[in-house]
């Protein structure tokens, strides 16, 4: 975000939950308005992190929306 200001769009991502474990697998950038490469690779790398605890196996569809504003949760110097 500090590369790139004024971020906005949507991507979306598509994942299977492992049943027990609720580990991400299969994960996949289908789509969405934002095509900022950087920006894929890093959510992709963070989702593929994630885990949630489930009891059995979940397919889902996940869009994530950016209206990126430059002042809103920044560090002041």
């Amino acid at each position: 975000l500090d590369i790139s200001p004024g971020l906005r769009g949507s991507l979306e991502f598509t994942f299977s939950l492992t049943a027990g474990s609720g580990i991400i697998s299969h994960l996949k950038h289908s789509g969405g308005e934002l095509k900022n490469g950087k920006t894929i690779e890093c959510l992709t790398f963070a989702l593929g992190k994630m885990q949630f605890p489930i009891k059995q196996k979940v397919s889902a569809r996940l869009t994530f929306v950016f209206d990126y504003k430059e002042d809103v949760g920044r560090n002041r110097p």
